[in-house]
């Protein structure tokens, strides 16, 4: 599955401050070295007998952005950071 960016972040260059985004405001510039997290669009229900393997596209290396590859614990549910 592919997951989409969502209209939530948190941005830790700034204490953890939770930003929402608006019709207004879709953009986010990430300067360097700033640590965010973003949460996704979709809600994840992973069973209680599965454990999920979230890895990253490669093409978000070229822009320059290091994102982290993760695991969605067994019987998860809601969106992934």
């Amino acid at each position: 599955y592919e997951l989409r960016a969502g209209d939530t972040y948190y941005d830790f260059g700034n204490a953890g401050e939770r930003v929402t985004l608006s019709a207004e405001t879709q953009d986010v510039l990430i300067k360097p070295y700033q640590l965010v997290v973003v949460i996704t669009k979709e809600e994840l229900e992973i069973p209680a007998d599965m454990v999920g393997h979230v890895l990253t596209k490669g093409s978000l290396f070229s822009l320059g952005i290091h994102p982290v590859n993760t695991f969605a614990d067994a019987g998860f549910s809601g969106r992934m950071g």
